[in-house]
């Protein structure tokens, strides 16, 4: 509930007190994933914050993804699209089950589960497999 009152927050609040409730949501989104503490954010990191939990609050007031199989079911308007799917093994808030669901019905994407992370992007195994998929495709033509 700690999340959801700060992402409330985040949509109507002051630029200070939206920086400062970003900053813990996503804190406590991210301990909560796996257990794993999350990093500590540098005052010029607060802006980054914001914007993530402003994208919390987004699919929140969305209702997240109605129908939750959505994706799995359109991927077929997608499929043309290089796909690499990273996925935490302790991920609790996307389990990993969707992403092997992804993979089944995406078969030509990648499938990476990181055997030490949960949700967060910014856990150190996750963060690894993101930027060396990104130099990959920095460096191979699509």
């Amino acid at each position: 509930a700690a999340g959801v009152g700060s992402a409330a927050g985040v949509a109507t609040g002051a630029v200070a007190t939206r920086r400062g409730e970003a900053g813990g949501g996503s804190a406590t989104d991210a301990t909560n994933s796996a257990g794993i503490s999350p990093p500590v954010l540098s005052p010029s990191a607060s802006h980054s914050a914001v914007g993530l939990a402003r994208l919390e609050v987004h699919y929140m007031r969305a209702n997240q993804f109605i129908p939750d199989d959505a994706l799995l079911r359109g991927v077929d308007r997608i499929r043309h699209i290089p796909c690499a799917i990273v996925q935490g093994k302790y991920d609790l808030l996307c389990p990993p089950i969707t992403a092997v669901a992804l993979h089944a019905a995406w078969p030509e994407s990648t499938l990476q589960i990181i055997e030490d992370a949960g949700h967060s992007a910014f856990e150190p195994g996750i963060r690894a497999a993101l930027v060396t998929i990104m130099d990959a495709r920095r460096t191979t033509p699509q």
